[in-house]
């Protein structure tokens, strides 16, 4: 009886370290995987797709990849980390320049791109995307203001920002006039150099006839 006892929680305990080491090996490849889509900026469900699932299959059998819903966990934790962490980083710097853009993809969705510029304790130059976000409704002045202005009180910079480079549409250099907040605004010189060569090699834009 003692021996039957015995063996039924002996095994029972392999069993579970069994699991366990399972577990922490899909956590694992969770892991790896979700960095690889955020390194190499694939969709969220790149490993369930049918190509993918055949390699893994293959490569790692049993193992399937997160699912999007998986991934789309997984980042927002990501997210908060890494601005807790350049939250703090920043604590350390006294001076900071930004840039702000904004741009549209090939479905005319657009986005907004927040960056930090600063010299380190060995002066050398880092550049540190702080903000980068699809810009939902009508991207007038006033609400990209009101954008960059969050962002900077998120982050605590408020008493540390030097001045703004934007382009030279019409929203941004709008949006960026404040200078108590800004600082100096900045003309992007390669926006500048890149309207110039445009116009000088007579490079329009044709205009889209009505359908």
């Amino acid at each position: 009886m003692f021996a039957k006892r015995f063996l039924f929680f002996y095994f029972k305990r392999i069993r579970s370290k069994q699991q366990t080491a399972s577990y922490q090996r899909k956590n694992d490849l969770n892991t790896a995987a979700i960095e690889a889509i955020v390194q190499d900026s694939h969709t969220f469900n790149l490993f369930r797709k049918p190509g993918m699932q055949k390699f893994l299959s293959l490569a790692v059998p049993g193992y399937r990849g997160p699912t999007r819903q998986t991934v789309v966990k997984r980042l927002k934790h990501m997210y908060k980390k890494h601005r807790s962490t350049v939250r703090h980083h920043f604590s350390t710097i006294s001076d900071i320049s930004l840039s702000a853009d904004v741009c549209q993809s090939n479905r005319r969705y657009h986005f907004i791109r927040l960056s930090a510029h600063y010299y380190d304790d060995q002066y050398l130059l880092n550049s540190t995307v702080i903000a980068f976000r699809r810009f939902l409704g009508k991207h007038s002045s006033n609400r990209i203001e009101h954008f960059i202005i969050n962002e900077i009180e998120k982050l605590n910079l408020q008493t540390k920002i030097r001045s703004l480079t934007t382009n030279n549409g019409y929203d941004i250099p709008s949006a960026s006039q404040n200078k108590s907040i800004f600082g100096i605004r900045i003309s992007c010189l390669i926006h500048m150099l890149n309207l110039i060569i445009r116009n000088g090699l007579w490079l329009f834009n044709t205009p889209k006839g009505k359908r």
